[in-house]
């Protein structure tokens, strides 16, 4: 029987293996060209997000946190799920047109939409890569 493995709780081993996942993202998304340096921060690095990314697109350069899995506060309304964290940070590089716009948004509508965007084109990718052979 073919299930669909849920999209819970998640976290690498280690930074090489979040480095390897995110090469493999990055070939799927056509970002190949661009060198991502990932790292796994504490909290105190990364105060309000479970991910981030920071970039230079003229080097095609980018830097990308993600929350170290001992820091995540079961409180809060989102799973920690690093992967998918990565694999949101990863699609906004594709999305680096619309920045301006949404920095001169005064209402911050623009923005919002774009992380309901953002999340749901990761959240689909993920979970079509992701499946779950039961066996009896």
């Amino acid at each position: 029987m073919f299930s669909w493995q849920k999209l819970d709780t998640f976290s690498f081993n280690s930074v090489e293996q979040a480095q390897e996942r995110c090469h493999y993202w990055q070939c799927l998304l056509r970002l190949a060209d661009w060198e991502i340096i990932v790292s796994i921060c504490r909290a105190d690095e990364l105060p309000d997000a479970h991910a981030e990314i920071t970039y230079d697109s003229s080097k095609k350069q980018a830097f990308l946190r993600l929350l170290h899995q001992d820091d995540w506060d079961p409180e809060k309304e989102f799973v920690l799920n690093q992967e998918k964290g990565l694999l949101h940070e990863l699609v906004h590089l594709h999305l680096l047109v619309f920045d301006k716009t949404i920095e001169e948004d005064t209402t911050g509508l623009l923005h919002d939409a774009l992380e309901v965007a953002v999340d749901s084109i990761a959240r689909g990718m993920l979970q079509s890569s992701i499946s779950v052979v039961d066996l009896p």
